[in-house]
């Protein structure tokens, strides 16, 4: 049954190809030679859902709910933070290697230019191969429906593709869609990227997603409407990327409901302000709507011509102007660290001022208690000489009385 629902995938993404070589034969191109590298070996006992998307647009969310649904974690999860309470649902270990892969093709995890292509040909790219093979053991082991989820991947699906077939991983794509000003406010918050750059980051981030996912099990979803529907999405996304969910029940769907409250999205964007806010370029705009269409209809070739024309476009625009704002972007970095660098000498300084007022408040109450209790035991031995003193008066008295009495009844002296 899941080769037969592999080979419909197929087919169904081949006739997709054909229809759309008419109108974009870069396109065309592309997918003749990933149609011509897909082999039955992609047709293995293990399956991989990769959850592709841009940072802080609900990947979390999305992978979160696929463990609860029956796919299985890494083993080296990731904590939970302040900016995701309810948990990252992202391997550690796989997020560092990630990173390792965009520092050697000169890159980073915040960087909006294309993924140096060259890299994949390069003998780095191997070594890095057999690293991530071994990672994937050590995270997932034998286990039959993996969730893999890492917003860095949007950049190197290739990489990772190669990587999964190999391990015999029959691979499905789910693309949540957020609103990129949502997330761009989000990264804000978290991570100080200004807006602008944020966008610049959704876009890449998107694009390299879904050209690389074209015609291949995939499922683009609107993730506002994941948080207020996520049975319609979820089973959406099961019939296009052809999987049942293995642990779907009433109880799984209660705890699905807690886990996706409405208080996940703390950043909210309406579509009128999308269009009119000055930081969003219509590059921007139309990728949004694009992809929007594209979780509403999989199939929309205007959607995908739109996509694929603003890539072309952004990629000419990066290699163009991308090296002229290296400098500012650096002068950024460097800014932003010192800035973190002066709020931990601040935050240090100030709990030593904290600490150091306790401690002073602390030793003034211990003297303060201290001369208390000088004052009280002196003020004791002042009762007790007043006491002495009173009794000694008395008994000067008495002695005095008695002398006089003896005096009175002594006979008279012959």
């Amino acid at each position: 049954m899941s080769r037969l629902i592999l080979l419909f995938h197929k087919m169904r993404g081949m006739l997709r190809w054909y229809k759309h070589a008419r109108t974009s034969p870069y396109q065309a191109a592309k997918n003749v030679q990933y149609y011509t590298m897909t082999s039955d070996r992609e047709i293995g006992a293990k399956h991989a859902v990769l959850v592709l998307g841009m940072h802080r647009s609900g990947t979390s969310s999305v992978a979160g709910t696929l463990v609860k649904l029956g796919a299985t974690p890494p083993k080296s999860l990731m904590a939970a933070s302040f900016t995701n309470p309810r948990g990252h649902w992202e391997s550690a270990a796989l997020m560092a290697l990630n990173d390792e892969i965009l520092k050697s093709a000169g890159s980073a995890w915040d960087d909006w230019r294309s993924f140096n292509a060259s890299w994949y040909t390069s003998p780095i790219a191997e070594e890095f191969a057999q690293k991530a093979v071994d990672e994937l053991n050590k995270e997932f082991g034998n286990a039959k429906l993996i969730v893999l989820k890492d917003p860095r991947i949007c950049r190197m699906v290739p990489f990772w593709s190669k990587v999964l077939n190999g391990s015999r991983h029959t691979i499905r794509f789910i693309i949540p869609v957020r609103s990129p000003l949502e997330a761009s406010r989000s990264l804000w918050i978290r991570d100080k990227i200004p807006i602008n750059k944020g966008l610049l980051m959704w876009l890449r981030h998107v694009l390299d997603a879904e050209i690389e996912t074209f015609g291949r099990p995939r499922s683009v979803i609107d993730w506002g409407t994941f948080i207020v529907d996520w049975r319609l999405v979820m089973a959406r996304a099961g019939e296009q990327i052809g999987l049942s969910w293995p642990s779907l029940s009433d109880k799984v769907a209660a705890e699905i409901d807690q886990f996706l409250s409405p208080d996940l999205r703390h950043h909210i964007s309406d579509p009128a302000g999308l269009a009119v806010h000055p930081n969003v370029n219509e590059w921007v705009q139309e990728s949004y709507r694009a992809l929007l269409a594209l979780a509403t209809d999989p199939f929309s070739n205007s959607a995908r011509q739109t996509l694929h024309d603003i890539r072309v476009e952004f990629d000419k625009a990066s290699k163009m102007f991308g090296g002229a704002i290296v400098e500012f972007e650096q002068n950024l970095t460097r800014s932003n660290l010192e800035i973190e660098t002066t709020n931990r000498e601040r935050d240090f300084l100030s709990a030593e001022s904290k600490n150091f007022k306790q401690a002073a408040q602390d030793e003034r109450e211990r003297l303060t208690a201290e001369l208390a209790g000088h004052v009280a035991r002196t003020n004791a031995m002042a009762a007790e000489r007043d006491a002495l003193q009173v009794q000694l008066q008395a008994m000067r008295i008495v002695a005095t009385c008695s002398t006089s009495v003896k005096a009175i009844s002594a006979p008279p002296m012959q």
